[in-house]
């Protein structure tokens, strides 16, 4: 379990899971300087990590422990080889390089992608 300051999540012993392609850096605040790594574990809707300031299921939640995040704010879904974005936050949108999402709007992500769900920034990495 990895407690920073504003998230929580679980992190597997090397080789008990699959890591999956991607990372998100985290880009300023208390935590700058971590990553969070993605596993593969499926579910009723395949591949998907969830973000928010509520509690999740282990290995498929982001806990942003931030009052500007929302409970349920954004999810990464794993189809085809690509990550994609979706807010679900309809009064703090995911801003995806510099853009606000509108609605339940979904994104590709690419190498060096900006996230900033509320206060929280990251840059995602493909590898």
């Amino acid at each position: 379990m990895v407690e920073g300051h504003a998230l929580r999540f679980s992190v597997p012993a090397e080789g008990t899971l699959q890591f999956l392609p991607g990372r998100l850096e985290i880009g300023a605040g208390l935590d700058a300087g971590r990553e969070i790594r993605f596993v593969r574990v499926d579910g009723p809707n395949g591949i998907e990590v969830t973000f928010g300031r509520a509690e999740g299921e282990l290995y498929r939640h982001i806990q942003l422990r931030d009052k500007t995040v929302s409970r349920s704010h954004a999810r990464l879904q794993w189809r085809d080889q690509v990550w994609y974005l979706q807010n679900l936050s309809h009064t703090n949108p995911v801003v995806h390089n510099g853009v606000e999402m509108a609605g339940d709007a979904v994104q590709p992500l690419a190498d060096g992608d900006s996230l900033e769900m509320g206060e929280v920034l990251f840059t995602f990495r493909s590898r």
